[in-house]
This record gives C-alpha cells, sequence and structure tokens, in this order.
C-alpha cells in the first residue's frame, strides 16, 4: 500500500485497474479480475482471472498479447471487460488507452 499527501491509499498489485486500495478494484480480493500491462514488442497484454480455477495457482490466469491498433484492442477489450466485469468497464478503457497512447508518444520521440 501507497499513501499520497492527501491521505489516499493507493495498491500496487498487477490486476487492480484503478490502483485504488478498495474492495471493489483489488485484484486479489475478487474471483473476477483484469489487469492490462504493456508486453514486449510494442504489445499490449491483457491478463484476466479464471474463477474456476482459483485454486490452482499457475492455471488461475489468462494472459494474452495484442499487437492490433488501440481502435481495435479498444472495441474488443470494452466487449470483453463489459461481460467479464461491468463495473471496471470504464477503468480498463482508460488504462488501454493511457498505454497506447505513451506508446505512440515513446515511438514518435524515438523517431
Amino acid at each position: 500500500m501507497r499513501h499520497s499527501v492527501n491521505h489516499t491509499i493507493f495498491s500496487a498489485e498487477p490486476l487492480n485497474l484503478t490502483a485504488r486500495h478498495s474492495f471493489s478494484a483489488s485484484g486479489i480480493a475478487n474471483d473476477r479480475a483484469v489487469g492490462i500491462a504493456e508486453a514486449e514488442g510494442g504489445a499490449i497484454a491483457v491478463t484476466t482471472k479464471r474463477p474456476k480455477q482459483s485454486s490452482k495457482p499457475i492455471a488461475h490466469l489468462a494472459s494474452g498479447a495484442s499487437k492490433k491498433p488501440a481502435s481495435r484492442q479498444l472495441r474488443g477489450l470494452g466487449k470483453m471487460v463489459g461481460g467479464y466485469r461491468p463495473d471496471l468497464k470504464r477503468a480498463a478503457l482508460a488504462k488501454l488507452s493511457a498505454i497506447a497512447k505513451a506508446q505512440r508518444v515513446r515511438a514518435a520521440a524515438a523517431k
């Protein structure tokens, strides 16, 4: 846990999209969780938790990486998260947008 200046408590768990220390955003406390991170080679990796495999530590996470354009990834992620955890849909789309923008800025700076 991390504290900010105005006493907001943050969490650094990988399956927490909003980084807030709360039950609804926690990837550890919930059976269904979504994590979005940057993968190697400019891809974006989406990790989900499998609720039926929770007793098997290796098999309880499903991950996939995609190098599609950001607009197509946003559409697909919106559909997937909307059916899996509708309350986290906005946070997932915001995090994916932020990662995609950072990749664009980094690519433009490298030229």
